[in-house]
């Protein structure tokens, strides 16, 4: 079932694959099967958050999805959760959350360059332009543009960074 959702957040129309994570997750918790709650949360997160507009409902879906990656003892899906965490929290601007989230991603080691590009560069950046520290903000995000991952993503990074060298 989780499969199958992760092949339905494709299609246009996603309740199949909303309905099969969910499925998912259900039969995944009753036998403690962790890694497979975390990757049917992280498609009802996917889904929540393009097509949404509630940060609430993403953060209760991260917040299992985190409890999940914390019991099957999973440090990617800790480190993914919480990324999306921090970008919600940042565009919510919660600064409390925020300087929690921080010292939770210290204490974990390694990291995904593509998603710490993509996700916890921006809001930092964002912090940073809050802070008027637009300098910073641009220095976070330089370099990342050819990191992103389609046209459409490296044109809205290039804008970014044009936004904030001129700030600065």
């Amino acid at each position: 079932y989780q499969q199958a959702a992760y092949v339905y957040r494709l299609e246009p129309a996603r309740q199949n694959a909303a309905d099969y994570a969910t499925l998912a997750v259900e039969l995944a918790l009753q036998r403690n099967l962790n890694e497979v709650a975390v990757r049917a949360y992280s498609v009802l997160y996917q889904i929540a958050y393009d097509d949404g507009d509630d940060p609430i409902e993403c953060l209760t879906i991260l917040d299992k999805l985190l409890e999940c990656a914390r019991k099957g003892g999973s440090t990617q899906a800790r480190l993914y959760g919480l990324l999306a965490t921090y970008a919600i929290e940042a565009e919510r601007g919660n600064e409390a959350a925020l300087e929690r989230l921080d010292r939770e991603l210290q204490a974990l080691v390694g990291g995904l360059p593509r998603v710490r590009a993509e996700v916890l560069l921006p809001a930092m950046a964002l912090r940073s332009g809050w802070e008027r520290d637009f300098r910073r903000a641009y220095e976070l995000l330089a370099g990342t543009t050819e990191l992103q991952t389609n046209e459409e993503r490296r044109a809205y990074r290039a804008s970014e960074l044009a936004l904030y060298a001129l700030a600065a």
